[in-house]
């Protein structure tokens, strides 16, 4: 009888791990999720933030290129045509930009993750362009 009890220990214990898994299992998932969750407001506040940010600098930007433009007019008829071209490839950039903002509006969560470090890219680029602009408007960038 001693040798029965003894061989049925080791069975209940193997009985018990299959449950014991599938708890761990069901425990990790809830929590898993809950921090899903939370990446998942936090990645809302993120790409809202960035908009915001976005959307300022295209203010500034599309007020700095009335501001240029409005300096041109006065300008010489020499100095015109070469700022003529560079506002109206400032304006295809701004014009690209604020599609590209739009776009990322109505992203995804996975569509915001792939566009950011284009969208940041474009940016800087187009903040480039408008520090040279304002050099050669002789203007300074409005903020």
């Amino acid at each position: 009888m001693n040798k029965e009890v003894a061989t049925m220990k080791p069975i209940r214990l193997l009985a018990a791990v299959p449950v014991l898994l599938i708890l761990t299992c069901s425990l990790f998932s809830v929590c898993g999720d809950r921090t899903q969750k939370v990446s998942d407001a936090d990645l809302r506040r993120e790409k809202y933030k960035f908009e915001s940010v976005m959307t300022a600098k295209l203010v500034v930007y599309r007020r700095s290129l009335h501001q240029m433009n409005a300096r041109a007019e006065n300008a010489s008829s020499q100095f015109k045509v070469g700022t003529d071209r560079q506002s109206a490839e400032l304006e295809r950039q701004l014009v690209a930009a604020e599609k590209n903002l739009t776009a990322l509006d109505a992203s995804s969560k996975q569509d915001w993750i792939d566009m950011k470090p284009g969208l940041e890219h474009a940016f800087d680029d187009l903040g480039k362009s408008f520090q040279q602009a304002s050099a050669r408007f002789n203007t300074p960038l409005m903020h």
